[in-house]
């Protein structure tokens, strides 16, 4: 099984992580307000005396590392998913949002062009020329030159050929799994964060459970 980008942008764009990141404020604040109180405070209410535990709850602790992998597995998806993924589900969306061959171009070349080293990183290099080969009016000879001048073909597409839906996928799946390593990153970093809510779900249906024994 590949890993995707595609496979986590359900994750990315959840309630639960968008909302997550308030909580990175909160239990810091929280807990550096009761630093200064006892662990146990006792209250005289109507004659009646109430201990109130003043110890961060460990619901909020694991609500606050939840947050820290939810947080840290967004950076690297926002970062690093290329946009023509994270963006868009299909073809359909793509050209709704009036996007044309332009943009596909761009989304390739960003893939595949080394701009450090100015040349087309090699292990896309086949790729690349594939793509020149079905989707672009350049001649062989042309295309067997990309690793010369690479950025100025990539640059230059503008006698595009084939059918853009089919241009966009091509693109769209070498897209879903550029970098891998960082894919599986952001998916472990979900995960931890989903376990740890998990718990929290674990010990609140326990929690009913005993109150009706």
């Amino acid at each position: 099984m590949k890993l995707k980008w595609s496979s986590q942008r359900a994750m990315a764009n959840s309630r639960i992580v968008k909302s997550s990141a308030i909580w990175l404020v909160i239990v810091p604040f929280a807990a550096k307000g009761l630093t200064s109180l006892e662990d146990v405070i006792e209250l005289t209410i109507f004659s009646g005396k109430f201990n109130i535990s003043t110890v961060l709850p460990f619901t909020w602790q694991l609500l606050f590392f939840s947050a820290c992998f939810f947080t840290l597995a967004g950076i690297i998806y926002s970062v690093y998913c290329p946009n023509i993924v994270k963006l868009y589900e299909n073809f359909s969306q793509f050209e709704a949002d009036g996007k044309s061959r332009l943009q596909i171009n761009t989304a390739l070349r960003e893939i595949v062009w080394d701009t450090s080293n100015g040349v087309i990183f090699s292990a896309y290099a086949p790729v690349a020329m594939k793509y020149l080969r079905q989707y672009t009016s350049f001649t062989e000879e042309e295309i067997e030159s990309i690793k010369n001048n690479g950025y100025t073909m990539l640059e230059d597409l503008t006698e595009n050929k084939g059918k853009n839906s089919n241009a966009f996928y091509f693109v769209y799946l070498i897209a879903d799994i550029y970098t891998r390593k960082l894919i599986c990153t952001s998916l472990c970093l979900y995960i931890a964060g989903f376990a740890f809510i998990g718990i929290i779900a674990i010990q609140n249906i326990m929690y009913v459970v005993k109150s009706f024994c």
